[in-house]
């Protein structure tokens, strides 16, 4: 019997299905992990790293504070303008970083950014050289680092093409600091933090309680090229910080002072389930995995992060043409279809935006999709195109499912719907805002959970977190 491309792709589909039972089993076992997680570290656990930011914004806060985001190839500066009524104005400039600094001395390179916070307050801050007072600034350092207080944090190791040998094992903000303090700015680096813990901040900063509900801004969660969250939780839960682990906060404070204390934990939830001990494991996520620089880590991100969906998609491709359903006329060699990842997610979402009859018309939708692709109407048919539809949904559903998983977890963890009125959760990256549906999905995903109420349940996206996230982090906190 002569299978058809619909069929296999039905078939492949189906490698691809999660349900709400699955979910459910996610969460406990997600909600298992944090406990371990939050006790001890461990190699291949979440790491759960406290963040040191102790205060969650009411949307009151006043004033100007800096901000400072190193997250790739470009740094930007930016002053943030907290009107104290949940908004705020921000100026902002960006600077690419030259691969000489990129790969040269600590000493050029954090030169490099204190003169760029030189070149911008000069140009929109002008007051602040004749002012005595210093000017706040709170820095998202996008690379990995033992924090051991908010203001300080050891480079473990460079990533994304940087690599200035002579700044690992050290302290950045000191490094960041000394520069800053040559060029007599009087500006004073008072918070060190990663995105995902400035989307929370960000989120809460702007969120507002409706009809006199007790509103609180639980999670920050980015699901965009990676993904990862953040969440408040109080460190009496926290076994591991302890005097032994971090010497420099029980310096200066006393343990019952600490006990008290929330603190914002950064998950590092890529990490989730490293051994796959409950995550789905087709074919298609081994062959991914295999081929990563990361093998047997961050399994969670790589079936849910826009970095690998459209990976999955293109494994899936390459299986219909050895079945000889599919590209049967198209030489590969050279075409992303052929290369490791070389497909964009964007193909998906163009998909799954489409409707099959859309697709079929030959013209918009099939244009843009193939485009996007890297194909040619020679290499793949209207058809053809539409038939994949059911893979693409499945593909994304999982996704969304999966995201849903921590979500709910931390809230169950944290007994937030036990104190709240409405649980709030600020959500940032290209996934979540241009994905079509993720959003609804990984709600729909969530109301499977026992103990969830969805309706008590605020998703929505925060606004410039390594930004406005940061400036939040610099604000004066007197606990």
């Amino acid at each position: 019997m002569t299978i058809t491309l619909s069929q296999k792709v039905g078939e492949f589909a189906s490698e691809f299905a999660i349900d709400g039972s699955y979910v459910q089993q996610g969460v406990k076992h997600f909600v298992d992990q944090t406990a371990q997680a939050l006790s001890a570290n461990m190699e291949r656990a979440m790491p759960m790293i406290p963040s040191f930011v102790t205060r969650i914004p009411t949307g009151k806060e006043k004033g100007v504070q800096l901000a400072v985001d190193l997250g790739g190839t470009n740094f930007r500066v930016s002053s943030v303008h907290l009107n104290g009524d949940h908004t705020h104005k921000t100026v902002a400039s960006k600077v690419a970083v030259s691969d000489d600094l990129m790969t040269g001395t600590q000493a050029d390179f954090f030169g490099f950014l204190a003169q760029q916070v030189k070149d911008f307050l000069t140009e929109h801050h002008s007051e602040h050289f004749s002012q005595t007072e210093p000017l706040r600034m709170g820095v998202t350092f996008s690379f990995p680092v033992n924090q051991v207080a908010l203001d300080k944090g050891y480079l473990l190791r460079w990533t994304k093409g940087y690599d200035i040998k002579d700044a690992v094992g050290k302290d950045v903000v000191e490094l960041f600091q000394i520069q800053l303090d040559a060029l007599d700015l009087n500006v004073k680096i008072v918070a060190l933090v990663n995105d995902t813990v400035g989307t929370l901040l960000a989120r809460a900063y702007a969120s507002k309680s409706d009809d006199g509900k007790h509103k609180q801004t639980l999670i920050g969660a980015i699901f965009g090229t990676g993904t990862n969250g953040a969440y408040s939780e109080r460190l009496k839960r926290v076994p591991k910080f302890t005097a032994a682990n971090y010497p420099e906060v029980f310096k200066r404070y006393s343990p019952e002072h600490i006990a008290n204390q929330t603190m914002i934990i950064n998950t590092e939830w890529g990490s989730y389930d490293n051994d796959i001990d409950v995550l789905p494991n087709t074919k298609w996520d081994i062959d991914l995995d295999e081929n990563t620089h990361n093998k047997s880590f961050h399994m969670f991100e790589k079936r849910i992060s826009g970095m690998f969906l459209g990976e999955l998609l293109r494994l899936c491709l390459l299986d219909l043409k050895s079945e000889g359903l599919l590209l049967q006329s198209t030489k590969l060699e050279g075409n992303p279809v052929w290369k490791g990842f070389g497909m964009d997610t964007s193909v998906l979402s163009f998909i799954e935006a489409a409707t099959e009859a859309q697709i079929e018309t030959g013209k918009g939708d099939y244009e843009k999709i193939i485009k996007a692709m890297g194909l040619a109407a020679k290499d793949i048919t209207p058809e053809q195109v539409a038939a994949l539809k059911p893979l693409v949904t499945a593909i994304g559903r999982r996704s969304a499912y999966l995201s849903a998983i921590p979500l709910a977890a931390i809230t169950l963890h944290t007994h937030a719907l036990e104190k709240f009125d409405v649980v709030d959760i600020g959500v940032d990256g290209s996934v979540f805002q241009f994905y079509p549906k993720f959003a609804d999905m990984v709600k729909e995903a969530m109301g499977y959970v026992e103990g969830i109420s969805v309706d008590r349940i605020d998703i929505g996206h925060a606004e410039d977190g390594s930004g406005v996230g940061a400036a939040l982090a610099a604000y004066p906190d007197d606990s």
